[in-house]
């Protein structure tokens, strides 16, 4: 950095995969970073004695509060050509899954993201865009559709789609788009539970025949960019969760990509702790203890963090934060 050179630079989305790079210029004066550099030590650290003096510095740097003799901030960007990376997941039904940042088509990136994260949960993997018969040809039922022995999960995803827009979109803008797009988003969900309840064939987006459970309450997901963008929470309250249930006598969820990652981590751990639960398994069960927490806090816009009690706790023993 002293010398100008430039910094590679690699942007990650949610799920940690790499999706685009860049050589990024530094800007600012740098002749206080090469005097802390030639006079900073090596050798091991005691961070427990550091610990009391770095926290509160790290804490201010957070804030915005930090003064200059505590940190040399530079600014490092400017450049708008970033290289894209593209990555294929092969998914357990042998398909090919692109995530791309610079796909025009930003819906369709993040029903990718999430076949990414629940395609492991199953042997066969899940449906992306599944289909029910319409006139001489079909339909899509709805976004992302997983089954097992004990029920049905089905996703919905609703993107802001800020790259097509000529105009980038103000926080309250984006707020009110995403109000209107859940509100659509779970009206979707209403209907395509009604039609598996009527026994409608379901089918791939290749025409085979999927076998889907019917009987057991449904997980009706709704997936957002962002949970910090509802502002409303009182709008998905305990009114309309029980309305929702009466409904479709589903159990209703609210999710981010950021908050389906957790819950496919934490299915992943509460099966690998159990001698005969599976991944899918894990995850119905630990969406209903969403679900009961969900109605406690009396909203849907809630985060879980998953915790063991110990390293011998079964997957019973589950204390939600």
């Amino acid at each position: 950095m002293v010398r100008g050179e430039s910094l590679v630079s690699f942007l990650f989305n949610e799920l940690a995969v790499n999706v685009a790079w860049n050589d990024m210029p530094t800007l600012g004066a740098l002749d206080r970073l090469a005097m802390w550099g030639d006079s900073a030590a090596l050798g091991r650290v005691d961070h427990a004695v550091m610990r009391a003096t770095v926290g509160p510095m790290i804490d201010r740097l957070h804030q915005s509060g930090v003064t200059d003799d505590e940190w040399l901030v530079l600014e490092v960007g400017g450049r708008s050509d970033w290289k894209a990376v593209q990555s294929h997941f092969i998914t357990a039904g042998a398909s090919a899954s692109l995530i791309d940042l610079f796909d025009g088509d930003e819906g369709n990136q993040q029903e990718q993201l999430g076949v990414w994260l629940t395609d492991n949960l199953l042997p066969f993997g899940v449906h992306h865009s599944p289909q029910i018969p319409k006139g001489a040809g079909t339909r899509e039922l709805i976004d992302i559709l997983l089954s097992h022995e004990f029920g049905a999960v089905l996703i919905e995803s609703k993107t802001l789609s800020v790259i097509a827009r000529e105009r980038l979109p103000d926080r309250a803008k984006l707020t009110r788009d995403v109000a209107a797009h859940i509100g659509k988003a779970f009206d979707q969900l209403r209907g395509a539970i009604r039609k598996l309840k009527s026994g409608v064939p379901v089918t791939s987006s290749t025409g085979v025949l999927i076998e889907v459970e019917r009987e057991n309450p449904v997980h009706a997901i709704v997936l957002i960019p962002e949970l910090d963008l509802v502002e409303d929470h009182h709008a998905y309250g305990i009114e309309f969760m029980t309305d929702f249930m009466r409904a479709t006598g589903g159990f209703a969820h609210l999710l981010d990509i950021a908050e389906l990652l957790r819950i496919v981590q934490a299915a992943e751990m509460i099966a690998a702790r159990g001698q005969t639960t599976t991944p899918m398994m894990a995850f119905d069960y630990y969406l209903i203890e969403r679900a009961k927490t969900a109605a406690e806090a009396g909203k849907l816009c809630i985060q879980v963090l998953l915790r063991f009690a110990d390293d011998d706790a079964t997957s019973d023993e589950v204390a939600k934060a």
